[in-house]
């Protein structure tokens, strides 16, 4: 077993291992190299790591007794020491061996040759069971380990991607805060470019303007508090943790992005009870309004679980599904790998699934109509001496811009019309 300055120093060694592999990995996470900072705190934890290992390797040495020395001190005063595995009584008599215990005797060699045999011999026949409470008395057990075995991996509902976000795209955002997107601006596109009434003759010239709007993010983020207990006997237990509050941030990040499609202004109107015939005729109409605002087809649609259910079980007048998971070459109007995959793709145009939209809406777009832009923070974590454990926080930044496809008139009367999101609902 180690000693207390032992178990100090390894503990010490294994806490800068692990940061060490936080700052390998925060790099390895961005897609970079190692910076000037990250370079610094490895070199430093090399380093005291060294100084703990040379240490170890001087408090782990064994320091007991050397045997011909116990058996010098023996000598001299007269009381054996009994190394450990060795019997007491191997040069006495039974009735020697006897005396000591029935009669007692008080010399330091008898009371030597006890202490020994209760230490070594007695120990042994106690009982280990896989429960104290189930094994002959004086047992121990191993309950926590053999009565409530673990079975597998943890089992962990909680969603873990962000379709919706990966449909999307996202672009690095240079900071967390906010920044300037340029835009041009054209009021006189489509008369621009005339006719040349003769030859010689003066062509047409507009002008146009370039402007900048700002984009705002927001930040989504949680932290936990791991015991150092839990960190060191817990396999994984930090990896689980990072994990787990990954899959909520991204979570909270899909939401965003539901949030923002929720601002949509185009609107594209479906009864709730509309046969098959009415929920495509909307699908084409919603499609038509997309490229009418951003001059260019719709690439992404995306529906909650709800809206996804409505598409892909729409069937024909003789009930044969629109979008089987199955090829099918009668009235197929896309194709589906079924609520395995939960994918959709309807007349060319794939519909993903998101946790983010919790009603029946479906929204269609392009990347003119919607920029999503993110800023990934690092894996934070800091140590707490005093409650012997590590703080973790894992957080993000987003931030979205819809261009408007309808400029504003003088005085912002009428304003802008961000219209490149089409939803289509009640």
């Amino acid at each position: 077993m180690l000693d207390t300055l032992s178990e100090k120093l390894l503990r010490e060694r294994e806490d800068l291992a692990a940061r060490a592999l936080v700052v390998k990995r925060n790099a390895d996470e961005q897609g970079r190299d190692l910076n000037e900072a990250d370079t610094t705190a490895l070199q430093s934890y090399r380093e005291r790591i060294s100084q703990v290992d040379a240490q170890l390797a001087v408090t782990t040495q064994d320091f007991a007794l050397d045997s011909q020395v116990a058996d010098r001190i023996a000598h001299i005063t007269g009381a054996p020491v009994v190394k450990r595995g060795a019997n007491p009584w191997a040069n006495m008599t039974a009735g020697e061996v006897l005396a000591d215990f029935i009669l007692q005797r008080k010399s330091p060699a008898a009371e030597a040759r006890v202490t020994a045999w209760r230490q070594y011999h007695e120990r042994a026949a106690e009982h280990m069971g896989t429960d104290a409470s189930l094994t002959v008395p004086t047992a121990g057990g191993f309950g926590g380990l053999l009565i409530k075995p673990m079975v597998g991996p943890v089992i962990n509902l909680t969603p873990t991607e962000s379709p919706l976000l990966a449909l999307l795209g996202t672009q690095d955002s240079p900071n967390a805060m906010s920044f300037q997107r340029p835009r041009l601006v054209d009021p006189n596109f489509t008369t621009a470019a005339q006719k040349q009434t003769k030859e010689k003759a003066e062509l047409s010239s507009k002008a146009f303007d370039i402007v900048a709007e700002t984009v705002g993010l927001d930040t989504y983020g949680n932290y936990l508090n791991v015991s150092l207990q839990a960190e060191q006997f817990i396999s994984g237990s930090l990896d689980t943790v990072i994990s787990q509050l990954t899959a909520r941030t991204v979570y909270a990040l899909e939401s965003g992005v539901g949030a923002e499609l929720e601002k949509a202004t185009a609107k594209v109107t479906l009864a709730a009870d509309a046969d098959a015939s009415a929920v495509l005729a909307a699908w084409q109409q919603a499609a038509a309004l997309v490229y009418q605002a951003t001059k260019r087809p719709p690439t992404w649609a995306v529906a909650g679980i709800e809206g996804w259910a409505r598409m892909s079980g729409l069937s024909d007048l003789a009930g044969r599904p629109l979008f089987p998971a199955v090829g099918n070459s009668v009235n197929v109007l896309g194709t589906t790998n079924g609520p395995s995959s939960m994918t959709l793709n309807v007349n060319g145009i794939p519909l993903a699934v998101s946790l983010g939209i919790d009603d029946g809406s479906i929204y269609m777009g392009n990347s003119f109509g919607l920029e999503t832009y993110l800023h990934r923070y690092p894996v934070l974590q800091a140590t707490e001496p005093s409650l012997l454990g590590r703080q973790i926080a894992v957080a993000a930044s987003i931030g979205f811009y819809q261009p408007p496809t309808e400029e504003a008139g003088p005085g912002n009367v009428p304003p802008a019309v961000r219209g490149g999101i089409v939803v289509i609902a009640p």
